[in-house]
């Protein structure tokens, strides 16, 4: 199997979509590294795949801090003996709660972009910088189809998402890392609940912004094709935004 002996990191890998990368990886033979800020559910799941896994890890990180980043991949390198695969999945789900941008404080602002953004910038460098010497490695961001909706603060930390995973396929191309990203339609995950969303909201979501069907996605079917982007089946593939959101945006 193609995971056997990868080294993977995946970002807010503790639950909803991060946690089904886990799974999927960890099923298939890959060490895994579950960087989250909920260090009690991510040694939780580490422990429970532990006998099923070839290796899985939890580290406790804030990967809106450099420092932390910087860390998580130095833990994994001398855990695993370095990185193939990053998973960029980490977001505050508050952040889908947020004022509209017009009157947002700046502080919040911040913090958002910190958390679903930057991180992604922190976390990709640090990575880069050991998929070098080993001829390559694939990243895969979590994106959303609100990048393209313009739906206040959550909207924006997913465009410049999509912004850099484009730039850094260009610029990481030449050393045989690829990096895209999937974006996401409805989901309904546990994080979701827990900030006072249902079915029948995504849903309704849905139907408002021009989904042609009802269906709201599993956390492992996002994860499936975030596996694929990291394949070698996608090795043609680089510098994407694989849209999975049932053709709730149309692009031409």
């Amino acid at each position: 199997m193609e995971l056997q002996g990868k080294k993977a990191i995946v970002t807010g890998g503790a639950q909803g979509i991060g946690e089904a990368y886990v799974r999927a990886l960890a099923r298939g033979g890959a060490s895994v590294a579950i960087v989250d800020l909920n260090a009690a559910r991510a040694a939780d799941l580490a422990r429970e795949l532990g006998d099923t896994a070839h290796h899985v890890i939890a580290i406790p990180a804030d990967v809106s801090k450099e420092i932390d980043c910087n860390e998580s991949v130095a833990r994994c390198v001398s855990a695993f003996g370095g990185v193939d695969y990053l998973v960029n999945n980490a977001a505050s789900l508050r952040s889908y709660l947020a004022p509209p941008l017009s009157v947002l404080p700046y502080t919040e602002f911040a913090q958002i972009m910190e958390v679903n953004a930057h991180s992604v910038f922190l976390m990709t460098r640090a990575a880069a910088a050991e998929m070098k010497p080993r001829g390559g490695g694939a990243i895969v961001n979590t994106s959303s189809v609100a990048s393209w909706l313009a739906d206040g603060a959550y909207a924006v930390s997913k465009a410049l998402i999509n912004a850099l995973t484009v730039t850094f396929a260009r610029e990481l191309g030449p050393f045989g890392i690829r990096v895209n990203a999937v974006a996401p339609g409805p989901v309904m995950t546990d994080g979701l609940r827990q900030i006072g969303s249902s079915r029948e909201k995504l849903v309704d979501w849905a139907r408002q912004n021009g989904k042609p069907d009802t269906v709201i996605a599993e956390p492992e079917e996002i994860a499936d094709t975030g596996l694929f982007l990291l394949s070698s089946k996608a090795k043609h593939i680089n510098g994407q935004i694989l849209f999975a959101d049932g053709g709730t945006v149309v692009r031409l």
